[in-house]
């Protein structure tokens, strides 16, 4: 039995050394990297003498302040503000998807709050475009919101039909 302990150890030594000789005996592993290194420095795309690229200086330009408004004032307005079509993101949604969450007034103008379906909250005025058929916020109390809404009128050449929508107060989410 000892005799077997002994070859099976013998066996072991032998075996670890020539794992140990043959590990140690990889010197060529990394010879293909060290010669892409070499080639890169004898090649000419890195060399020191690549000619710099010409930098082009912009060409100055004149202010001539008698002739421009000042950039401290506001541009004259080309519309009047009843004829302007304001688009916002209320418009994207339909009326009954919208909510009416609060208001809030300062001085003589009264702004509603309206919250979306991805919650985010809006301020609107009386004027407002909002709803997809670009629906008019006639009036807005602290309760309700009044909205004014056309359709078209099923006999031809009619006036359009005018309802109102009323938005009742809801708690925020």
């Amino acid at each position: 039995m000892m005799q077997h302990l002994k070859a099976v150890s013998l066996v072991l030594i032998v075996f670890c050394f020539s794992l140990i000789c043959i590990s140690c005996n990889k010197e060529d592993q990394f010879t293909d990297l060290q010669n892409y290194i070499k080639q890169l420095k004898t090649s000419d795309s890195h060399s020191a003498n690549t000619p710099i690229p010409e930098i082009t200086l912009p060409t100055p330009a004149q202010y001539q302040a008698d002739l421009l408004r000042s950039p401290f004032e506001a541009p004259p307005e080309s519309t009047s503000k009843a004829n302007a079509i304001k688009t916002n993101p209320l418009q994207a949604y339909p009326i009954n998807m919208l909510r009416f969450i609060g208001t809030l007034t300062k001085g003589n103008t009264t702004y509603g709050f309206i919250i979306t379906p991805d919650n985010l909250i809006y301020q609107v005025e009386e004027g407002d475009l909002i709803g997809e058929r670009g629906n008019k916020v006639i009036s807005i109390y602290p309760d309700k919101m009044n909205i004014m809404e056309e359709q078209k009128n099923a006999i031809y050449g009619s006036k359009p039909i005018q309802r109102i929508i009323t938005l009742q107060l809801e708690d925020a989410p």
